[in-house]
């Protein structure tokens, strides 16, 4: 994969439970896939940013309010080998159906199974069959 595309917020809104995760992934993959550009798309506070300063990862800035709509679009240049990584649960099921009727490759964080991820390339979901252990 040539490019990586995170979309999570870190602010006040979301938290910083999302972006954790997601910077602990991006941090990985810098290290074991050198050839892979890794860009946040989100709305970030001050923390984030700092965080993001001090790995080097790059990031675009998003409002809130532009965050699950058409102006996320005018933020990729998703190549053939790019992917989109989502982590959230404000998305509305509605951006997942317009991402995949765009072509874009897309994965996701899933912790509830709440919504419908089966056009996904992958989903991740460390919950799965938690509450029958």
């Amino acid at each position: 994969m040539k490019k990586l595309f995170i979309h999570c917020n870190g602010n006040s809104a979301s938290g910083l439970g999302h972006f954790s995760r997601c910077l602990a992934l991006a941090t990985i993959l810098k290290k074991s896939y050198l050839k892979t550009d890794v860009v946040f798309i989100g709305n970030y506070r001050r923390h984030a940013i700092n965080k993001f300063d001090t790995s080097g990862i790059s990031y675009v800035q998003v409002s809130e309010k532009d965050s699950f709509t058409e102006k996320i679009f005018l933020k990729l240049s998703c190549e053939k080998e790019s992917l989109l990584f989502i982590d959230t649960y404000l998305a509305p099921q509605e951006f997942f159906e317009c991402i995949s009727l765009r072509g874009v490759r897309w994965a996701a964080f899933d912790d509830y199974a709440s919504q419908d991820f089966s056009l996904a390339q992958f989903v991740i979901n460390f919950r799965v069959g938690a509450e029958s252990s």
